[in-house]
């Protein structure tokens, strides 16, 4: 990843003060646990995604967000909602999630995209860019066409 691409404290800062605020250890192992009956403690323990967010939220020790800043809100604001096929962190039902919400959503998965998706994807750029153009009407015809790599099996 080139230099100046990811803002650590803010990712840190957004992170601790939202998303994890309401956790703990015994309750991330707990959810996973609930999810994953049957994997060991080793593995659902740490936060998914996160392994040592919960730590480095107790060092970092940014206030939490007030309650209503994290409570979903009904919007008619025309919004984007874009995630790759490939994303780990945020994968396509969390926008379908987030739209739940939002009357005037335009969801959209791009195919054999990670977590960046319009920096990896000259379709989502061109998608970000149209959005910009007309939030009403973005053009998505690209996204159709996508496809996620082949990967060759052994042999």
């Amino acid at each position: 990843i080139p230099p100046g691409i990811l803002a650590y404290g803010m990712a840190t800062s957004m992170v601790c003060s939202g998303y994890f605020v309401d956790d703990s250890d015994a309750s991330v192992l707990a959810q996973g646990k609930r999810s994953f009956p049957g994997y060991p403690d080793s593995v659902l323990a740490p936060a998914l995604h996160f392994t040592d967010a919960l730590s480095d939220c107790r060092i970092f020790a940014v206030p939490a967000t007030p309650k209503e800043l994290r409570t979903p809100r009904r919007s008619a604001i025309p919004t984007l909602l874009v995630s790759g096929t490939f994303d780990a962190v945020t994968p396509p039902g969390t926008a379908v999630t987030a739209a739940e919400t939002l009357s005037r959503a335009t969801v959209l998965a791009f195919a054999g995209v990670g977590h960046a998706v319009v920096q990896s994807s000259p379709c989502a750029a061109d998608v970000f860019a149209s959005f910009l153009d007309d939030p009403s009407s973005p053009s998505v015809a690209c996204v159709a066409e996508l496809r996620p790599p082949v990967f060759a099996t052994g042999g």
